[in-house]
């Protein structure tokens, strides 16, 4: 049986200048595919960064009537007690902060489809 060491696996000038140039090809796209790995992942991380400074939350105004619960959907509820209109307000909360932070997810996605 032959081994890799003797002369039948031995390659000629031309084979080995064939294998050279895949190898090339090879870390060519290695290279390629790592710089856009690195680019993702800092679009990842701007995006986490963003949410976690809460860099464009949606302003919350809590004052006037709104400061007194009025107008914000608690009485078009038909909360009739003070823990109704805390779930209602929470729920709402939860939902807008989601929202914002799906938001902020889309655009590092987008951003990430426009560099592949």
């Amino acid at each position: 049986m032959s081994t890799p060491n003797t002369p039948e696996y031995k390659l000629g000038p031309y084979q080995r200048n064939e294998v050279n140039l895949l190898i090339e090809e090879c870390q060519d796209d290695l290279e390629l595919v790592l710089c856009r790995l690195v680019a993702q992942r800092e679009q990842l991380r701007e995006a986490l960064t963003r949410i976690s400074k809460a860099t464009d939350a949606p302003e919350i105004d809590a004052t006037g009537d709104w400061q007194r619960g009025l107008h914000c959907g608690v009485e078009d509820r038909d909360c009739r007690d003070r823990y109704e209109g805390a779930d209602y307000g929470h729920a709402v909360g939860v939902e807008k902060g989601l929202e914002w932070a799906r938001n902020e997810a889309q655009h590092a996605l987008e951003l990430m489809e426009k560099t592949t």
